[in-house]
């Protein structure tokens, strides 16, 4: 319930802070619940296709410090903002540098990507105006001296680092994984694995694969277009989110971790980019035509729910081939270009042909009223960009809403339990571990035969299950490992990923199972007065347990398929 909690407050803070520096850069109060909107809400086009497209969401709740992370990095964002156009912050210099240690201490990720964004501002300025912006400098300096000093202090090293790789996101979408490297674990290298020897039709599957994920960002990465355009041209601002919004995409395309972890260069420029794409918005011809834009943006969302319905019904081909991939992640797109098209052309036939002249609502028309004027000379103008606008973000917000809404309210309103088999953890094993947190001092050392994801232990399984420590408040001598430097290190062997490498220890690692499966005094012993181990969680759906475990350890508590043993002394 409390990381249920905590979310709140975030996001809100979060969707503050997106709305103030939307409305600093744009200069108009609207751009602010917009970008607030779509930075928070939104999601790539076509929701429930056949594929996860990378990037969903800022907020993620598989990585709490990425969500913790952007109300500092937005709100250093809006400082930075001021001094890449060369305003004067006061006091709000003694902000700036505690803003970039938390941004380091919240998500290594983050800062990276705001100091490309304050650089390509730095050098767009001088390009511009041919002057130099030394509070921008000057800030580029305190972000760089940060993100040294967080490496330094809250980056540990070890093996789980980046290293380069050309398209490398490739390896985490199912197309590519289940084509041109099927059954293979992810790697570093140049490349992607099986790409440099995937052939000419691989590497048109593969390219057509990033044209794909470009095509269901567009409601993102379109608004680098705001680039093309006078104002956003010459605005030093415009150039820091566009630096920022590349730098991201460009970081998670080109750098590869085992986990997929450069993902998270991509996430925290999502609300940069959703703020590009409503600065792509023209002020004046948006508030003159402001209810055409409504009803546009209410079209996209119902676009997103159509679109919904026919991804659903594109899939691979039961062998996963190229031509069935391409049939399932083409088939929407083709719809969707489709629907664009004719939209496109409805437009443009209701802005130059309305019978009899009549009015659009909010809308400035030419000829309307005069007299013979018929279908002729009746034209919105100027409108066809902030209405192509708000269809994609319209879109984008439906697809979100598709996503999120059904997910928020079972957590809002509570769903049944699934049945106990179905689930990792029972109540039962939680209560037993919650007894433990209870009756354990509190530097006792546990030992348990839970290691694996799935509970079963058994050679290659998923080694990510923390929940005796975590409920049970206590350190285990051997629980699970999946993250640790030796598992990381040894990524691919044996032709598995890193959460299902064995134990570096395997010596230590037999002593825990056998004090469960075949206890005996000397083994008990062992770990008494080697290990300081002095209770057992011992989990008979983990394992065996044996039943003359009793014999040699006091049985303190059952609760299901936990028992809780307490060492003799």
């Amino acid at each position: 319930m409390l990381f249920r909690l905590w979310l709140g407050p975030i996001l809100l803070v979060t969707v503050l802070v997106v709305a103030a520096l939307a409305r600093q850069v744009a200069g108009r109060w609207w751009a602010g619940p917009v970008t607030a909107g779509v930075a928070v809400l939104a999601r790539p086009l076509l929701p429930g296709g056949p594929a996860a497209v990378p990037g969903g969401s800022p907020v993620s709740l598989l990585s709490p410090s990425e969500t913790y992370l952007l109300p500092f990095l937005i709100l250093l964002t809006a400082l930075c903002v001021e001094l890449v156009r060369d305003r004067p912050l006061g006091r709000g210099w003694f902000l700036v540098g505690p803003l970039a240690l938390a941004c380091a201490g919240a998500k290594a990720s983050g800062l990276p990507v705001l100091i490309a964004g304050v650089a390509v501002a730095s050098v767009a300025r001088f390009v511009v105006t041919r002057t130099v912006g030394r509070r921008a400098l000057l800030a580029l300096g305190v972000l760089v001296a940060a993100l040294g000093a967080g490496l330094a202090v809250f980056v540990g090293g070890g093996a789980g680092g980046l290293s380069p790789q050309a398209l490398s996101e490739l390896q985490w979408i199912a197309p590519y994984a289940h084509t041109i490297a099927p059954h293979a674990p992810t790697a570093p290298g140049p490349l992607p694995p099986g790409l440099a020897t995937a052939g000419t039709k691989g590497w048109l599957f593969a390219l057509g694969i990033v044209g794909w994920w470009l095509l269901l960002q567009s409601p993102r990465l379109v608004g680098l277009a705001t680039l093309g355009r006078r104002p956003g041209r010459t605005d030093p601002a415009v150039w820091l989110l566009a630096g920022a919004t590349v730098a991201g995409t460009g970081a998670m395309w080109s750098l590869f971790h085992p986990s997929d972890s450069q993902a998270y260069f991509l996430l925290p420029v999502l609300p940069f980019a959703a703020l590009l794409t409503v600065l792509l918005l023209p002020v004046a011809a948006t508030e003159r035509y402001w209810r055409p834009v409504l009803a546009a943006g209410a079209a996209g969302l119902v676009l997103a729910g159509v679109l919904r319905l026919v991804a659903g019904r594109h899939g691979p081909g039961p062998a996963s081939t190229y031509r069935g991939w391409a049939a399932g992640l083409a088939g929407p797109v083709l719809v969707a270009l489709a629907v664009a098209a004719a939209l496109v052309v409805g437009w443009w036939l209701a802005c130059r042909y309305r019978p009899g002249g009549a009015r659009l609502p909010g809308a400035r028309l030419r000829g309307a009223g005069r007299p013979g004027a018929g279908w002729r000379g009746v034209r919105l103008r100027g409108a066809g960009v902030p209405v192509a606008v708000a269809v994609l973000l319209g879109a984008s917000l439906g697809a979100g809403a598709i996503g999120v809404l059904p997910r928020a309210a079972r957590v809002v309103t509570g769903v049944p339990a699934p049945k106990a088999g179905s689930r990792p953890v029972t109540a039962a094993e939680i209560r037993a571990a919650r007894w433990l947190d209870a009756h354990a001092g509190p530097t006792d050392v546990v030992a348990t035969n839970v290691h694996c994801l799935r509970l079963v232990t058994r050679p290659y399984c998923d080694s990510r299950a923390f929940w005796v420590s975590g409920f049970g408040g206590h350190r285990t001598l051997v629980e699970s490992w999946g993250y640790t430097d030796a598992a990381v290190a040894a990524h691919g062997r044996h032709g598995h990923s890193y959460p299902r490498q064995p134990f570096a220890d395997p010596a230590l690692f037999a002593l825990d199972e056998r004090a469960f499966a075949a206890p005996d005094a000397a083994t008990l012993a062992e770990l008494r007065h080697r290990y300081r181990v002095r209770w057992l969680f011992a989990d008979r759906r983990a394992g065996p347990v044996a039943a003359r475990l009793g014999r040699y350890a006091r049985l303190q508590h059952t609760d299901g398929p936990a028992a809780i043993y307490q060492l003799w002394p």
